[in-house]
């Protein structure tokens, strides 16, 4: 669905609001059958950077320099039809191994019992490809029939031929997984129009389901 760039412009405005921050997904308020996206990645991916950037609000998500700060489910609402999941991330992070367990069990069990999530965006370090941890991730979604679609960050850090194979690469490790969205999204800090084009794609989720 194609949309004008005013009306996503309008629909990005909307205040972004804070609801929830939760250590257990029963603690997740129901908005079911309204849509809800998900947003998650290797710990230090710049996953809180990027929502805040898509949402207008510097101060949405904490951001930190530090591997792994983001050890809750937190949940934010753009307008009514809208919910936006912030997930602790995976693999290496600064905290404890009891703590990597507990936030394990977290992540799994809200995507094995949310109902109301319609996409989840999986954030890869475009420096790094993807990594075991990343492609699990994406075993778990395809056996779970979680809708996922990845997002290469920090684009800006590497050479457009680099990029180019990257995409490449991917794509043909995503055509395995009938529950992987096939078009890969870019973002950098550098390019506005990357920012537009996961714009597009989350106002096209919260629209359909609505």
């Amino acid at each position: 669905m194609i949309v004008s760039s005013s009306k996503i412009a309008r629909f990005f405005s909307q205040p972004c609001n804070f609801i929830v921050g939760a250590s257990n997904v029963k603690a997740l308020p129901n908005y079911f059958p309204h849509c809800e996206i998900a947003f998650i990645g290797r710990s230090n991916v710049g996953k809180s950077s990027l929502i805040n950037t898509i949402f207008n609000n510097q101060h949405l998500a904490k951001v930190s320099k530090t591997p792994g700060r983001t050890q809750q489910i937190n949940l934010f609402t753009v307008a009514p039809c809208l919910y936006i999941a912030d997930l602790p991330g995976y693999g290496y992070a600064n905290v404890s191994q009891s703590m990597i367990t507990k936030l394990s069990v977290l992540v799994e069990s809200y995507f094995k019992h949310r109902q109301e999530l319609q996409r989840v965006f999986l954030l890869v370090d475009a420096r790094h490809g993807l990594k075991r941890s990343d492609i699990a991730m994406l075993e778990f979604f395809n056996h779970h029939t979680v809708c996922v679609q990845i997002v290469l960050t920090k684009i800006d850090k590497i050479k457009e031929e680099a990029l180019v194979i990257l995409q490449h690469d991917i794509q043909s490790i995503v055509c395995r997984y009938s529950f992987c969205n096939d078009t890969i999204l870019t973002t950098s800090k550098t390019s506005q129009q990357s920012v537009h084009a996961i714009r597009q794609e989350i106002y096209n989720i919260s629209h359909m389901s609505s």
